[in-house]
């Protein structure tokens, strides 16, 4: 049996010892005390309601929304991304209505 990633030769060098939570502690109550929640709020400003397809605020003339919340779901990652993204493409139909 082929050894897993981490123990392969190219990755090991990397690897360090572990020490969260170290040998002192039990590993579930470690999990259960460490744990915390991320929250991406998306969604907030609803195409169509809010925002047209272009992410014009609607009833608000020159305002543009070009984050997360003009997301019609939650994204499988991080915001991060996606919301430069939707950022690059309203600056690009603000620059073609120019």
């Amino acid at each position: 049996m082929r050894p897993g990633l981490g123990r392969s030769a190219p990755v090991r060098r990397y690897a360090a010892r572990e020490t969260k939570p170290g040998p002192e502690v039990d590993a579930r109550d470690h999990a259960r005390d460490a744990v915390r929640g991320f929250l991406h709020p998306v969604g907030t400003c609803a195409i169509g309601t809010v925002v047209d397809a272009e992410c014009r605020v609607i009833g608000v003339e020159g305002l543009r929304v070009a984050d997360g919340s003009v997301m019609p779901t939650i994204p499988r990652v991080n915001t991060n991304l996606s919301t430069a993204a939707i950022a690059e493409r309203v600056s690009a139909v603000i620059r073609a209505d120019r």
